[in-house]
């Protein structure tokens, strides 16, 4: 009888998880054993149960992580469950993928787990992607009713996953030597063809690798080219056809640049950037080359530019890098395993504010005594948070067992005081000019102080002001409100119309008014077809989606182009006249469809700030903004608020010595600072797109471009567009 209980609690006893022990020096745990391991020796790490290197295996959802790990007596993979109690990982017994050796991708958008997995590439029709959708309740997972759904034919090397802002899914992965795409609608039990984008740089090697990643209303593609030593991103706008495509951009090229190891980071909002890719480049290819750059994080920023960091080098011996959001900290970390053939997994942290990565490999993250092979870091695509905290899972190529690590990120910050929120009304909104206007503040939250801006250049810090407008036309208001908690904008665009009993223009009035102040550069645009004639400057042709729409101007009968915004541009050659170096004025009638990244105006090559020379355009907040470049440096003026749409609006960008000034419909609404001496190229000068480089196409109309070699006053400004009048809307 004593026996008997003796036995029953020693079963007990180890039935229940114990928590992982560490060796002396161990950083990190050592989980189960996915496979018999090698014994010695060094095993092709892309048969790890955790790669491939653009892959996420895990999520943190309701409250705790979860992963795709391999059961290794049925190799069927399965979602499990750690428990940072014990560092234990546990099998819930939710089946993922039955097939052996496969490969996962996982996106939690909130409600639904997705998973999209696959074989190898050579694999049989029967390894193609399979997308699997799985609800949760009443804590454990449940497979969708009509999952999986196979979405193409045979094995790819890394097949990604992502969500954009209308629901629909997008997989993408290289196949028979193309970047392909696949996209499903919300829900993913419908899914279309797979298509290669019809961009630059999708042809590529068997040895490439895409990834994909969804961030503000749009979703980007990135890849490896090791044809042309690249690697190339593509844009979607959310609201545009699966097909439509913002075009190709290499964001890095050159010798040895590229290779395939990919893994994207995305983030909305933050002033730090939008996408965070981490890859690592080919330079260790070649001999003596220790100081070369290995690993390289690429930041495309809130300008729509591209941006690298060198993370570490040759010499530092790293690979399959991943990048980590921090948001609770503001900080990006990016880990990779070194050396080459694995053994530690390390982490580099830097704030996102100002990344700048030391030396050498970093911190180590996971190192075991047990496990000197360590390799394929992975974790998830979620920004972290306090609440989340952060898990890597790897694996040791040769024993054939998962390890992984946790990290604290801190408790979150408690929620600043409340601050102000801005109001106001304005009386009257509309009228002749000249036209006194009361300004009444109605914020609440007991502000202490107002910062008005009235469109017209003109600002008061008065509680309650009067503003008399002087000139006809559309103004913007804003009113900025701060006391001890912070400070609010409300911002209202074109709230004040000022008229005029005067009558309109005679035809003709406004090129004089043009011609009269000895433009470089005047295009009217009234062109039908392809030829654009010019009344100063080098004439030009267009060029893909470019038809001709009813012009800008009041009294005038002068013909405006319309551009698809995928295609369609004006090519203009480049010219003595058109390579302004010191001050310059870019004037042009624009009406936007949408608010999206597009370009009115920009003299410039391919890509890169050292080959761009000047900008007009909207960008993609939909504010209308005027950059000059500067070597590699590049300065820019913004309008405040949001640009009106399907309206006419005057636009001149001008900058006078060091000072970059932006009117919009005549009156003085933003300034800047922008020294030295602009940069000169024999690039184009593009209408409708970013000059040689085939990106930010704008998708409106265009009217009326000059471009001038010096910065007119503010008077002049406002009698081109009285001249104009901004009418046809």
């Amino acid at each position: 009888m004593h026996f008997m209980c003796l036995a029953a609690i020693l079963m007990a006893l180890l039935l229940v998880p114990r928590a992982a022990v560490a060796a002396e020096g161990d950083v990190g745990y050592r989980g189960f054993a996915y496979g018999s391991g090698a014994g010695s020796g060094w095993v092709d790490p892309d048969l790890s149960p955790t790669a491939s290197k653009p892959q996420s295996k895990l999520w943190f959802a309701h409250g705790r992580w979860w992963g795709v790990l391999n059961d290794p007596a049925s190799n069927d993979f399965r979602i499990h469950a750690l428990d940072t109690s014990t560092q234990r990982w546990a099998d819930t017994g939710v089946l993922v993928d039955s097939r052996n050796g496969s490969r996962a991708d996982t996106l939690w958008d909130g409600s639904n787990l997705y998973v999209a997995s696959h074989l190898a590439s050579g694999s049989s029709v029967s390894s193609g992607v399979q997308v699997t959708r799985y609800s949760f309740d009443n804590g454990s997972w449940s497979r969708d009713a009509g999952f999986p759904v196979t979405i193409n034919s045979g094995g790819v090397e890394a097949a990604v996953i992502a969500r954009d802002s209308t629901g629909k899914l997008w997989v993408t992965f290289t196949q028979s030597n193309k970047v392909q795409v696949v996209v499903g609608q919300p829900g993913g039990l419908s899914w279309g063809t797979p298509f290669s984008p019809t961009v630059p740089g999708v042809s590529v090697t068997t040895d490439d690798i895409s990834s994909v990643a969804a961030y503000d209303g749009r979703i980007s593609v990135v890849w490896s080219n090791q044809i042309d030593d690249s690697v190339y991103a593509a844009t979607h706008l959310d609201s545009s056809p699966p097909a439509t495509w913002v075009g190709a951009k290499k964001v890095i090229a050159g010798p040895n640049e590229a290779d395939d190891h990919i893994n994207i980071a995305s983030v909305a909002g933050n002033a730090a950037g939008k996408l965070f890719v981490a890859v690592k480049t080919g330079q260790d290819d070649v001999s003596d080359n220790a100081s070369a750059p290995l690993i390289r994080l690429l930041v495309l920023g809130t300008d729509e530019v591209w941006r690298q960091y060198v993370h570490s080098r040759v010499r530092d011996g790293l690979t399959r890098p991943i990048v980590l959001v921090d948001n609770q900290n503001s900080m990006l970390r990016v880990f990779a395993a070194g050396p080459n053939t694995g053994g530690v997994i390390y982490m580099k942290a830097t704030p996102m504010g100002s990344i700048s990565f030391g030396d050498g490999r970093g911190e180590p993250f996971i190192r075991l005594a047990s496990d000197k092979n360590i390799n394929n870091p992975t974790s998830t695509k979620q920004n972290l948070t306090a609440a989340s905290g952060l898990v890597v899972l790897a694996s040791d190529q040769v024993t054939g067992r998962y390890v992984h690590n946790t990290m604290s990120l801190g408790s979150p910050p408690p929620p600043p005081p409340a601050g102000p929120v801005a109001a106001f009304s304005a009386t009257p909104r509309s009228g002749e000019a000249p036209l006194p206007v009361t300004f009444t503040d109605e914020s609440t939250g007991s502000p202490t102080s107002w910062a008005w801006t009235f469109g017209d250049g003109a600002t008061s810090t008065a509680q309650n002001p009067s503003h008399t407008y002087a000139a006809p036309g559309t103004y913007d208001v804003s009113l900025t409100v701060t006391n001890a908690n912070g400070s609010d904008t409300e911002s209202r665009a074109g709230l004040i119309t000022v008229g005029s009993s005067e009558p309109p223009p005679p035809a003709g009035a406004y090129q004089d008014t043009v011609t009269a102040d000895a433009p470089v550069g005047y295009w009217r645009l009234g062109d039908s077809g392809t030829a654009v004639s010019a009344v100063a400057g080098p004439t030009g042709n267009a060029v893909g989606g470019v038809t001709s729409t009813a012009g800008a101007l009041v009294g005038d009968t002068d013909a405006a182009r319309a551009f698809d915004g995928s295609t369609g541009y004006l090519s203009i050659p480049s010219s003595t006249g058109l390579n302004v170096t010191g001050d310059l004025t870019v004037e042009a009638w624009a009406k936007a469809n949408a608010s999206q990244s597009g370009v009115v105006v920009h003299k410039g090559g391919s890509s890169g700030y050292s080959v761009w020379q000047y900008r007009l355009a909207m960008t993609s907040g939909g504010q209308w903004r005027g950059t000059v470049f500067v070597g590699s440096s590049a300065y820019a003026v913004t309008a405040p608020g949001s640009a009106a749409l399907g309206t006419w609006t005057h636009l001149v960008f001008t900058r006078s010595g060091s000072t970059l000034s932006m009117f919009v419909n005549g009156a003085l609404v933003a300034t800047s600072t922008a020294p030295g001496t602009l940069n000169t190229t024999t690039a184009i000068l593009g209408i409708g797109r970013a000059g040689g480089s085939a990106t930010g196409y704008f998708n409106g109309s265009i009217d009326e471009v000059a471009v001038y070699p010096h910065a007119p006053s503010a008077s002049t400004v406002a009698t081109h567009f009285s001249a104009g009048r901004g009418g046809g809307s």
